[in-house]
């Protein structure tokens, strides 16, 4: 059975896009293969569950807020509505990202830490600091100066600014 993806947004390009999964009446069980690039190999989620096993590819994988490295006999299972996607190390890679998404792979990923960042600074009373490594920048000044160009103030203001 195919599977069709449709956009959650035609407004921002870096959102995820549902994959709609049509059922098999037949298994509780769906199975797919398919290599890179392909329609389906996008930053994408849905309400099944889903096991990966990478063959033969290497790369990144992005899941929800996490990136780690998967290689060779990779096996992961992605939850129910969790944002995902493999992407592979082909150097064309960076221009088929930005041509899918609108935006470049590193400022989609500096895009996810800041989301992730702001949502702790309304949440929590975490420091700065915390905030900035738990995110993934390496040190305060990379993580002021992308908030700063991305919203115009530092993450303290920001924290300030959200308790007024």
């Amino acid at each position: 059975m195919a599977a069709a993806a449709r956009s959650t947004t035609t407004e921002d390009p870096t959102s995820p896009v549902r994959e709609l999964v049509i059922p098999d009446p037949s298994s509780s069980v769906r199975w797919h293969e398919h290599d890179w690039p392909h329609p389906l190999a996008r930053w994408h989620y849905h309400p099944e569950v889903e096991v990966h096993l990478i063959r033969e590819s290497s790369g990144t994988v992005m899941a929800g807020d996490w990136a780690g490295p998967f290689g060779p006999g990779h096996l992961s299972i992605m939850g129910s509505r969790l944002p995902h996607n493999w992407i592979s190390h082909p150097n064309a890679f960076s221009r088929l990202f930005a041509k899918a998404t609108g935006v470049g792979f590193n400022r989609t990923g500096t895009r996810m830490r800041l989301t992730e960042a702001c949502r702790l600074l309304r949440g929590t009373d975490l420091p700065v600091s915390d905030i900035c490594y738990r995110v993934g920048f390496t040190n305060l000044s990379n993580i002021n100066r992308h908030f700063r160009a991305t919203t115009g103030t530092t993450p303290s203001r920001y924290r300030r600014l959200d308790e007024v």
